[in-house]
């Protein structure tokens, strides 16, 4: 899902093209499509903001853990 997000192509996102493709052409619907009137960009593409908070949040939950295993005394692999 999210190479077909980030635009970025691959076997399983080059497949959901084609299979999408293949979908539009026998007359079916999908939300996905640029053409339909239906479509929402707002849907497929976030926000400057919204990305800058996803990443937020994993540097957060990536400093929480590595503070979780420091506090238990276990080694996390890094060298300091």
């Amino acid at each position: 899902m999210k190479c077909i997000q980030a635009n970025k192509h691959n076997h399983i996102s080059a497949s959901y093209y084609l299979l999408l493709k293949d979908l539009l052409k026998k007359g079916g619907q999908s939300i996905a499509d640029v053409r339909s009137p239906d479509y929402n960009a707002e849907l497929f593409i976030p926000s400057a903001k919204a990305i800058r908070q996803e990443k937020m949040r994993e540097k957060l939950e990536n400093a929480s853990i590595q503070q979780d295993d420091d506090a238990n005394g276990q080694d996390n692999g890094v060298v300091q």
